[in-house]
């Protein structure tokens, strides 16, 4: 299995968003996000009317502060169809996983709450997505790129996708980025079984098992807007034991 990475101007620009009718429920797991999620909001809003889809927000929050309180006012400030659920423990992959049980829509994307995911990106992600495909948004080159990087960061990012791409024979640039647009059936497919940050490698190790076609498109992730980064140096050896574990079982 390839993984595909497209000029969004050259292959996607004049094509429309196929499943239009049924729409896209957008899955954003929150922790504390009060201070972004109004903005977050409110750009999905301008984007699902420029690209001519209903889209669903589904907010899946593990927050002490006001983030639902803040979603719910830009919901109705941004006429955003919203619903809410709230995940007792934390978890990224377990609020993706519960996130989806409530989504209306056959479509999914996943996206984050601290404003460094485009929502002009899911735009283009969306014109780019076929039933039965996964698309991911990658910020490494050759178009990619993300104001968040550190010398650590990049290049801790750039071995474990190497490492990916040889453990799973397939060529692929970012794997923890998880800005990612699927059907319901494809991520039922995958059976992931991650609660943590480890859901994002298990997510391509996954698809790759499974052959699923997977489109890699470049994006500039944003420097978050507010709050407190949660990903920390030991959160990175659970990803390497993750990729190492997925590729030693079936």
């Amino acid at each position: 299995m390839s993984m595909t990475c497209y000029d969004y101007d050259d292959q996607f620009r004049d094509t429309p968003f196929i499943y239009r009718d049924g729409g896209i429920s957008i899955v954003i797991a929150t922790r504390n996000e009060e201070e972004t999620i109004n903005s977050v909001i409110g750009e999905f809003a301008r984007a699902s009317r420029n690209l001519g889809a209903k889209v669903q927000g589904v907010i899946a929050d593990s927050s002490t502060d006001n983030t639902v309180q803040e979603a719910e006012a830009a919901s109705r400030e941004h006429g955003f169809d919203l619903v809410c659920v709230r995940i007792p423990t934390l978890g990224r992959g377990l609020a993706v996983k519960k996130g989806v049980e409530k989504a209306d829509y056959d479509t999914l994307c996943f996206a984050d709450a601290d404003g460094s995911h485009d929502a002009e990106a899911f735009i283009r992600m969306a014109r780019a997505f076929r039933k039965g495909t996964i698309v991911a948004a990658s910020r490494f080159p050759p178009f990619g790129s993300s104001e968040e990087h550190t010398f650590f960061r990049y290049y801790g990012n750039v071995m474990l996708a190497t490492l990916v791409s040889i453990l799973f024979r397939i060529r692929v640039t970012d794997v923890t980025n998880c800005f990612v647009i699927m059907d319901k059936r494809t991520f039922y497919r995958l059976d992931l079984n991650s609660n943590g940050w480890s859901f994002d490698v298990q997510l391509v190790c996954h698809a790759a098992k499974l052959g699923i076609p997977f489109i890699e498109v470049p994006f500039c992730e944003r420097k978050r807007r507010g709050g407190v980064g949660k990903f920390h140096l030991m959160d990175g050896f659970q990803l390497l034991f993750r990729v190492i574990l997925e590729r030693l079982t079936p």
